[in-house]
Parts: structure tokens; sequence; C-alpha cells
């Protein structure tokens, strides 16, 4: 049975978190930074062109509540947005049941308008069924053809949380494409196992989201109904065209901020930027990156208990107390005391020092003082003797 792509919008339940980064939000000013419970980091935004940089445009869909959150105007459902180069949708569950008119599934995805990709390492493709041929066939970017093929008889095989073939079987995916279809059928339309899985099913899904139960393929529709036809799908996202050796020379507009740094997306259709160390914020907007203030969390900075930290633009310093030397760091070099036995011993040094040279200067400035004298009274006595000049 053939389902439309249109049908892409229907909840999923209990979806572990992208990244721990993604659930800040950071807007461009004047812009809203949400829809419904779902922050929106900028490039990403809606509303106000000036909200989003071109091709990254969403939807918030009110009709609902909460809100719904869209691909520009698509119907692909958005459940998170990360600013590390990921997002989350909605993607279709293929299914395949044989009862008196069903015989066929099939579903497709495609992103050639959007600057995203499917990502390979959060995604797998995974069939589930013990009478089931599924293929994963991929267009835009890399064209290939992918597939898991499963015969079982009973359930007695199968292993709650093993999808390593038999009732589930999963396949990883390559970099870069942009469009898929997913084709399903089956050997013998299930007549040797239609007592307890006359349903298979096939699609691509955030890895860290799906564990196989022998649940999943017994009973008609089951695991169809019970995900309500969804499962979770990751995207990674990129600002596409250029490199970071190019782009911010191009004559586009540069997408990094101040006090951010530009890397290669893993995707290799573009770039991404980040917070330089030291700075935390959206390194997407123009003064996103700021300054942390590591002196204010105690987690932040190694600084000893009785040194005190100073912060510094994108770093700090430990300065240690009057007495002590060294970096103030509890992994460096810490506050040591200046050794008392150097100190004086350099004191006395310098007291000796300073007193031999000052008896030397009172001696010779005696010296020549008295000499001056007797020849000066020598020289009186001598003119008196002699009858004057």
């Amino acid at each position: 049975m053939a389902l439309p792509f249109l049908l892409l919008q229907l909840l999923i339940l209990l979806l572990p978190p992208l990244a721990a980064s993604s659930t800040a939000s950071f807007a461009k000013p004047g812009c809203e930074d949400k829809c419904g419970n779902i922050p929106i980091p900028y490039p990403f935004g809606f509303g106000d062109p000036k909200c989003y940089r071109n091709g990254y445009m969403v939807t918030c869909n009110h009709t609902s509540n909460p809100p719904k959150l869209y691909l520009s105007d698509s119907n692909v459902e958005v459940v998170e947005i990360s600013s590390l180069g990921q997002l989350r949708t909605k993607s279709l569950v293929s299914y395949d049941c044989y009862d008196q008119t069903n015989d066929h599934g099939s579903i497709s995805f495609n992103l050639e308008d959007f600057p995203y990709t499917f990502s390979d390492t959060r995604n797998k493709f995974t069939a589930i069924g013990c009478d089931t041929i599924s293929n994963l066939i991929g267009f835009q970017g890399r064209n290939f053809t992918s597939g898991c093929n499963m015969l079982c008889i009973d359930t007695q095989s199968l292993v709650n949380g093993s999808c390593s073939g038999i009732g589930c079987c999963q396949t990883s995916i390559p970099k870069g494409f942009k469009h898929f279809i997913v084709d399903l059928g089956s050997f013998y339309r299930h007549n040797f196992v239609m007592d307890f899985n006359p349903c298979s099913y096939a699609f691509l899904v955030d890895s860290d989201w799906f564990n196989f139960s022998v649940h999943d393929i017994v009973g008609y529709m089951d695991f169809f109904n019970r995900n309500e036809g969804m499962v979770p799908i990751v995207l990674d996202w990129a600002i596409e065209g250029y490199t970071c050796g190019n782009a911010s020379t191009s004559d586009l507009n540069y997408a990094c901020g101040k006090n951010s740094e530009c890397f290669n997306s893993p995707n290799g259709l573009g770039y991404l930027c980040n917070c330089s160390q030291g700075y935390q914020g959206n390194p997407y907007l123009s003064d996103g990156c700021q300054d942390i203030d590591e002196c204010m969390d105690p987690t932040k900075n190694d600084c000893q208990a009785k040194s005190r930290c100073i912060n510094t633009p994108g770093s700090y310093i430990c300065s240690c107390p009057p007495g002590a030397q060294g970096d103030g760091r509890r992994n460096g070099t810490g506050c040591l005391a200046t050794p008392k036995k150097q100190s004086h011993l350099i004191q006395i040094c310098l007291g000796l020092g300073f007193g031999v040279f000052f008896v030397l200067f009172i001696s010779t400035w005696l010296y020549w003082g008295i000499k001056k004298r007797n020849q000066n009274k020598c020289r009186e006595n001598y003119i008196q003797q002699n009858g004057g000049l």
C-alpha cells in the first residue's frame, strides 16, 4: 500500500535530544525565538525575512496546540533544531501488510530544495519483519541502493534489542544525499508467518531512538499504530556552496559572526560556525558569541581556592596572593609560598652589601676631608713662617 508524503504531520513520543547545546535558542533581535516549545536559533527563523538566512525559513503553524514547526512551507514537521548542524524531523514508516486487499508499500522523502542532507552518522535504514524484501534507493548527491531481506518462521529466534538480520535488520547509509525512496515487499506474501507477523515495515530512522522489540513484528499494524505512522530522522544542515577556505572572501554574506570560527561541515556540502574557545552564544549572529566569565562558575575554571580568578576576554588567569608564587591552578604549579630561608638569606646579603658600601663611602669621604684640611692648615703655617706672600 502506498502512503502519500503529505501525511507528514503526526506526533512522535519520547524523542531523545540531539545534543545538549540544541536547547539554546538565539534568534535575531526583534524576531520570535520559539514555535511552541521548539527553540529556533538563527540562521533559522520565520515571519519577517530579516529573521532568517536565505534558505533557512521555517513555518510555525498555530492552528494546532501546541503550534507545530515545518521546513519552509512544506509538510516536513521539525521536532528539534541544533546549532551544531543538525535538526530532527518526522519521517513516514513504509508498511507492507497482506490481507485481502494489501500487497505493497513505498514512501519518498525529498530535500532537493533545502540546504540539508540525511545524516549518515545518526540514521540507519531499518527493516522489521519475518517475510521482508526492503530497499533504500538514494538520489541527489549520492546514487545508491541498499537493502535488507529477511525470512524467519517463528518468534523463538528473535531477540529484543538485536537488529542483526533475524526479524530486524539495519544498514548504514552514505553521506551527502538529498532524496530517497523506500521500496518494501515480501517473498511469500506473509503466507507462512501470517499468524504472528502479517506486516513488515521499513524506514530511515534516528538510530539512537530505535530499539528493536519482538512486539514490533507481532500483530496487524501494531508497530505502525503505536508510533502513529512516524519515526524521527536526523538531517545535517550547513551553509552550502562554500568551504571555510573561500567562504569569508566570497561575494556572499559570510555566515560567521565575531569571536567565532569556521569549520567544514561533516556532510561535505558547506561550512558551519562555532564560537571560539572562551565564548558562547549563537555564532551566526554578528555579536552572538559573548565572553564566558569563567570566574563566576567554579566548574569553568581551575583556580585554587587560595588564588584569585581574574576574567580576561576569552579566558582567565589565576593570581596568587602576596608571599606566594606560581600559576594558581589546580592542574598547574598552584600557589607555593616563597621559601623563608632563601628570603632571609637574600635580605641579609643585601643588608651586608649596602652596609659595607656605606662604610666605605663614609670612610673615603672622611679620609679625603681630613687630608684636605691638613693640607690647608700646613699651607697657612708655611705662609706665616715666611712673612706672608
